[in-house]
């Protein structure tokens, strides 16, 4: 009678271990695909409110580009001028 009783106890634990990894692995799985999920919202928040200071940043650079050729073309002019 205990062999029987031995062996429904080591079913049982191998079911309940079974189970729990099972458990372990779906619980693993959901953790990683919100964390994914976070990570994605909030680089997408992140790059939206850095995209205008950007954006400025970019203009800025475009301006002050322009300026410097301006100011070699006007060198360029007056010393032409000197001539």
């Amino acid at each position: 009678m205990s062999a029987i009783v031995n062996q429904m106890l080591g079913e049982a634990k191998n079911q309940a271990q079974a189970i729990i990894n099972k458990t372990l692995i779906e619980s693993k799985k959901d953790l990683q695909e919100a964390i994914t999920q976070t990570v994605q919202t909030r680089t997408a928040n992140i790059k939206a409110q850095l995209e205008p200071s950007i954006e400025r940043a970019r203009q800025a650079a475009y301006i002050s580009l322009m300026a410097g050729c301006v100011a070699v073309l006007a060198s360029g002019i007056a010393f032409w001028a000197a001539l």
